[in-house]
């Protein structure tokens, strides 16, 4: 979310159909299609509308060290929990509590890390 601006409901149901890589070589970034949004088992469309959102390098990097692992299909999606299914509606919001407490970071909700893309984003693609 952080490296990309998304919301819960847009990471929930990003496919890997809607994430483009640039590769020359070496994975510099890219884009993903913001098309749908998932919220309790259904999809609708993002609060924002349908968008195609530049992702950090170090996203990426990350992405292309998963993309097609087992087996998975361009319908599939990117985003699964530790049992490999795709996340439920509050498991996002559960997981990154967890991880704030046990840092020791205070005041921080989930919806932060599209706050602090949409910021650091803007900055990180002017030049390209």
């Amino acid at each position: 979310m952080a490296y990309a601006g998304l919301r819960p409901n847009e990471v929930r149901a990003l496919r890997w159909r809607d994430v483009r890589l640039r590769r020359d070589g070496e994975v510099v970034g890219g884009f993903v299609s913001v098309r749908e949004g998932r919220s309790h088992g259904e999809t609708h469309t993002p609060k924002t509308g349908q968008r195609e959102v530049p992702v950090a390098p170090e996203l990426g990097r990350l992405l292309a060290g998963v993309e097609g692992a087992g087996g998975a299909g361009r319908e599939e999606f990117v985003a699964l929990n530790e049992r490999g299914r795709a996340w439920g509606q509050y498991g996002i919001v559960q997981a990154f509590e967890r991880v704030r407490r046990k840092v020791g970071v205070g005041g921080w909700s989930v919806y932060c890390l599209e706050q602090y893309a949409s910021r650091s984003l803007s900055l990180d693609f002017t030049d390209t």
